[in-house]
């Protein structure tokens, strides 16, 4: 990737918790694994970027991943997590996990979801706008 012009490499994440990872997304590799590519990729001088995706309200914290990724990474990525509708297969699943395991969650995440206007999107985007002011981050927000 070194001899490549131009190369830069990317990866998502979503969870800091590898536990609630699990949940979401079985079978994929650990966060930690995650982000220790990106630190070696960036040593090796290499342009690296990372997508926070989902944020799903009430479960994942953006601002701790962002400190935990911004020392190995060029730009950041975050997008909330957005469905069309309940009847989706997507939501089902997603519904099924949230009532298994987030029982006291589900509603208000549901109510987030499907509204883009919600006051935690705005509050998360503000917090975030406001994070990337300070800390000069080259942040790309679509919450």
């Amino acid at each position: 990737l070194q001899k490549m012009s131009g190369a830069s490499v990317s990866v998502s994440v979503a969870f800091i918790d590898n536990d609630v990872r699990k949940l979401f997304e079985f079978n994929t590799m650990d966060t930690e694994a995650r982000i220790g590519a990106l630190a070696k990729l960036k040593t090796a001088g290499l342009r690296t970027s990372a997508l926070i995706c989902p944020v799903i309200p009430y479960i994942t914290d953006a601002i701790p991943f962002i400190d935990i990724l911004a020392p190995h990474t060029d730009k950041i990525w975050i997008y909330g997590l957005s469905m069309l509708n309940r009847a989706d297969q997507s939501w089902q699943n997603f519904e099924g996990i949230l009532k298994k395991h987030f029982p006291g969650l589900k509603e208000q995440i549901e109510t987030v979801v499907f509204s883009k206007d919600d006051s935690y999107w705005t509050n998360v985007r503000n917090d975030l706008i406001e994070l990337q002011k300070d800390r000069q981050l080259n942040l790309s927000i679509h919450l």
